[in-house]
């Protein structure tokens, strides 16, 4: 029973390089790397997908959705620290201080 081998991203661009090049023997290249030349060509499909992608650079949907998630997650941080001091004002309340620090016995 063989056992399923995962590749990390810079082998398998590797491989892709490696068959690539002029003169490349696709078929030997899969055998000794020990993969299918239908996932070798999915590999190069994919690599070919990433390289035309950054050469088109970011497109204005993706730089409209990051800034977005920038100012979403400002609005998180804003909600944290104002709940984190509402907590810390109901505590004072439950040990008998009223807001300004001062004992409601007085």
């Amino acid at each position: 029973m063989t056992t399923k081998r995962s590749f990390s991203s810079q082998e398998k661009l590797d491989i892709v390089n490696e068959g690539m090049q002029p003169g490349a023997n696709v078929t030997e290249i899969c055998r000794r790397h020990g993969i299918g030349t239908s996932l070798f060509y999915y590999w190069k499909r994919q690599a070919m997908n990433g390289a035309a992608d950054a050469i088109r650079g970011p497109d204005r949907n993706a730089v409209a959705l990051k800034q977005e998630n920038a100012r979403l997650k400002k609005l998180v941080a804003e909600q944290a620290l104002v709940i984190d001091r509402l907590k810390e004002l109901n505590e004072s309340v439950r040990r008998g201080k009223n807001v300004s620090g001062r004992s409601s016995d007085s």
